[in-house]
C-alpha cells in the first residue's frame, strides 16, 4: 500500500467518505429534478441556460467522482482512457460555455474540422482540462468572444486551441518550470503576479495534461491575447473494439434506466452506452416514473420491483397518462423472476416485453430489446472471476472502489433478509431477497448460485417449503463464497492502491 494512502479507518477518510455520498446523492436529485423540466414552452435563449445548467450539473458529477479517488485513494499517475464520442463532448462544452448574443455576456465560438466519431481519451480529463482553459480565458477577455478550435492534425492526435482577445499570460511564462512538457512538474501558482488569477486553473490543467500524456503550450499572441494549446493522444475508431453490428437499432436512441441496483445500473448504462443510445440513469421509481410524464424518451427499462414505485406501478401511471408525442416511449420491464404470472401482469400493465436479466454483453442486450425474441440463457460456469474483474474494469478506478463496497451492501443486506425470512416463513421478504440475489449473482459470474437462487425464487413464490429447503442450502453458501469473494477483492485490491 503506499505510504501516504490513508488507512480505510481513518477518521478524516470516514467523514469524506460520507460527505462524498451526501453529495453525490444532493447532484443526483439536481439531475432528476433538471430532468423534469418541461421545456416545450421556454424561449430559445431560456433553453439554452438550461441546457448549460444540465452540461455543468453532469460535469461537476464527474468532477466530484474525481475529487473523491484524489483525497481517498490518492491521484493515480495516469487517467483510464475510455470510448469518447467527440461530436456529443463537444456539444456538451458547447452548451456550458456558449451563450445566445443578446445575453451580452462571453461567448465560447467553437469550431472543429475533420473529427474522428469516437476516441480514447479520459473524457473527464479532458472537460476539466478544457474547462478551465476557457474559465481563464473568459475571466481575462475583458468581455471579448473566446475561441476554441479542434482539429485532427496526425492520426493519433488531437489539437485544442483556446484564444482570448485579454492582457495575455504572465510575462516569460514560457521559460517557467513545468510549462510546455508533459514529463514535468505542474505550473507553479504565480503567487507573485497578485490579481491575475493564473494560478489554480492553469495547475489543475497542467497536472491532468500530464497524466494523460499531452502537451499544454501557453503563450501570448503578437496583437495581444492569450493562447492556450493542447496536443492529446488519442487511439481513433479504427483501433478500438466496435460494437457488433445487431446493436445498431440503439443507435442514437434515447434510453431511461431505473434499477435500484447499483452494479446493475452501472452494467446496463455501460452496454447501452456501447450501443450508441443516450442514457439516463436513476436509481428510485419515484423519480424514474416523474421523468417519464414529462420528458421524452425512446425506450425505458424500469425495474419490477423498485423503492418508490415498482414497475408495474409505473407502467400503469404512463398508461393512464395522456402521451406527450404521437410516439410513446417503449417500456421494457426488467425482471430476475422467470415466472410467466409475472411476465403476463407486466404485459396486461402496459409493457412492451419483459426481459430476464442480468445481461452479460452489449449485443446480448441489443438482441433482447429489438430481436423479436429473447437470446437463449449461456451456460454459466459455477464461478466466472472475470465476469466480476470485467465489471470493476467498466466502472473504472474511481469507481471501483464503490462498486465493491455497494456489492458488499447489498450482498450483507440480502443475507440478512434471508436468515430473517427463513426464520418467520416470511415468503413475501425471501421471495424479493432472493430475487435481488439473483441479479448479483448472475453479474458477478456465478452460474451455480445463479441458478440455485432461481429455484429458490420459484419456490418461494409457490411458498412451497419443501421445494425451498432442497436449495436453501446451496443459495447461503453461495452467498457466502460471493461475499468472501468480494470482500477479498476489495482489500486486494486496497493493498495495490
Amino acid at each position: 500500500m503506499k505510504k501516504n494512502a490513508r488507512p480505510s479507518g481513518d477518521p478524516l477518510s470516514e467523514e469524506l467518505a460520507l460527505l462524498g455520498h451526501d453529495i453525490r446523492s444532493a447532484i443526483s436529485d439536481i439531475l432528476a429534478g433538471l430532468a423534469l423540466i418541461d421545456d416545450s414552452r421556454l424561449d430559445l435563449s431560456d433553453r439554452q441556460q438550461l441546457d448549460r445548467t444540465k452540461a455543468t450539473t453532469e460535469t461537476l458529477a464527474g468532477y466530484l467522482e474525481d475529487g473523491m479517488a484524489t483525497l481517498l485513494a490518492q491521484a493515480p499517475r495516469e487517467v483510464q482512457p475510455v470510448r469518447t464520442n467527440l461530436s456529443r463532448f463537444l456539444g456538451d462544452l458547447s452548451r456550458r460555455w456558449s451563450y445566445s448574443a443578446d445575453r451580452k455576456t462571453n461567448a465560447v465560438i467553437i469550431t472543429s474540422s475533420g473529427l474522428p466519431d469516437v476516441v480514447l481519451c479520459n473524457r473527464n480529463a479532458l472537460n476539466r482540462i478544457l474547462s478551465n482553459l476557457i474559465s481563464n480565458a473568459i475571466t481575462h477577455s475583458d468581455g471579448q468572444p473566446v475561441s476554441l478550435t479542434v482539429s485532427h492534425p496526425a492520426p493519433d492526435k488531437l489539437h485544442f486551441i483556446i484564444a482570448d482577445k485579454g492582457p495575455g499570460f504572465p510575462e516569460n511564462i514560457a521559460d517557467r518550470p513545468g510549462h510546455g512538457s508533459a514529463g514535468n512538474s505542474a505550473l507553479p501558482a504565480w503567487e507573485g503576479h497578485e490579481g491575475q488569477g493564473h494560478g489554480l486553473g492553469l495547475n489543475i490543467a497542467q497536472t491532468l495534461a500530464q497524466r494523460m500524456g499531452a502537451v499544454l503550450r501557453l503563450h501570448n499572441q503578437a496583437g495581444g491575447g492569450a493562447v492556450a494549446e493542447l496536443l492529446l493522444p488519442i487511439s481513433i475508431a479504427a483501433d478500438l473494439p466496435v460494437p457488433p453490428a445487431d446493436t445498431s437499432c440503439l443507435m442514437g436512441k434515447t434510453v431511461l434506466i431505473a434499477d435500484d441496483s447499483a452494479p446493475q445500473l452501472l452494467l446496463l448504462k455501460h452496454y447501452l452506452a456501447e450501443c450508441g443510445a443516450r442514457v439516463t440513469a436513476l436509481r428510485d421509481g419515484a423519480a424514474a416514473e416523474a421523468a417519464l410524464i414529462v420528458g421524452q424518451f425512446d425506450l425505458a427499462l424500469i425495474d419490477l420491483e423498485m423503492p418508490g414505485r415498482s414497475g408495474l406501478e409505473i407502467c400503469a401511471a404512463l398508461r393512464n397518462h395522456p402521451a406527450k408525442t404521437d410516439k410513446p416511449t417503449s417500456i421494457v420491464i426488467l425482471t430476475a423472476h422467470q415466472l410467466p404470472s409475472i411476465h403476463q401482469k407486466a404485459l396486461a400493465a402496459g409493457a412492451s416485453r419483459v426481459l430476464v436479466k442480468p445481461f452479460t454483453s452489449a449485443s446480448a442486450l441489443a438482441a433482447a430489446l429489438c430481436g423479436d425474441l429473447p437470446p437463449a440463457a449461456e451456460p454459466r460456469p459455477a464461478l466466472d472471476a472475470t465476469a466480476f474483474m470485467r465489471l470493476l474494469d467498466i466502472a473504472g478506478p474511481d469507481m471501483a472502489a464503490e462498486l465493491l463496497a455497494r456489492y458488499q451492501e447489498d450482498l450483507t443486506s440480502v443475507q440478512a433478509r434471508l436468515v430473517a425470512g427463513l426464520a418467520a416463513n416470511d415468503w413475501k421478504n425471501l421471495s424479493a431477497a432472493s430475487h435481488v440475489l439473483i441479479a448479483l449473482a448472475g453479474t458477478a459470474g456465478m452460474g451455480d448460485l445463479e441458478q440455485a437462487c432461481r429455484e429458490f425464487n420459484l419456490a418461494a413464490n409457490d411458498a412451497d417449503s419443501v421445494s425451498m429447503a432442497k436449495h436453501r442450502d446451496a443459495m447461503l453458501n453461495g452467498l457466502a463464497d460471493l461475499l468472501s469473494f468480494v470482500k477479498r477483492t476489495a482489500l486486494e485490491r486496497q493493498d495495490l492502491s
